[in-house]
């Protein structure tokens, strides 16, 4: 074989990721609402519209609709799945379950979390009590976020629920979408 060849067919396996490939991971948010079997809580959440600018620069439009103020020891509860590629409900299983989160209020407000970026995002600004309000919510949502959370491609499934004085005041229904491409 011509050294030529070598080198033409070694550049055409680099080139096509065959040999030392690298992966960059995609996220991309199919759904983020309100639990749909839960629709007289007094929070509601309702997804508006994605938009992508660029590579790195989406936002998510969120209503947050806060019927009555929100007090008292709010804790939180939420379960994590795993699936295939395609979503389908045989394909998932648990990551995480039943995560309990006590002292909300103090964590709300903190820095450099995975829901900092959300919660900065709130318009009027997120406070303990939450005032009813209809918040308008514009959050950023990028691969950055996969820092917190060094999870594997496929579809994640998320519910989570809000208690004031162990009321159940919101249920939240999450999907994302985490793929792996070369580059």
């Amino acid at each position: 074989m011509h050294i030529s060849t070598i080198f033409l067919v070694g550049l055409i396996l680099w080139y096509t990721g065959l040999v030392n490939p690298k992966k960059q991971k995609i996220f991309d948010v199919m759904k983020f609402s309100s639990c749909s079997e839960y629709p007289d809580l007094p929070i509601l959440l309702s997804l508006n519209r994605k938009r992508v600018y660029g590579k790195n620069n989406k936002t998510l439009e969120l209503t947050f609709l806060v019927k009555r103020e929100i007090g008292g020891k709010l804790e939180g509860n939420m379960s994590v799945w795993k699936c295939g590629s395609s979503g389908a409900p045989d394909s998932c299983e648990y990551f995480v379950k039943d995560l309990k989160v006590k002292k909300l209020c103090e964590k709300i407000p903190m820095k450099n979390q995975m829901w900092t970026l959300l919660v900065e995002g709130f318009d009027p600004p997120l406070d303990c009590p939450i005032k009813a309000h209809s918040y308008e919510v514009k959050a950023p949502y990028q691969e950055e976020i996969l820092k917190y959370l060094p999870v594997p491609g496929g579809v994640w499934k998320a519910k989570g629920f809000m208690y004031s004085d162990d009321q159940t005041v919101v249920c939240i229904d999450f999907e994302g979408k985490i793929v792996e491409r070369s580059v």
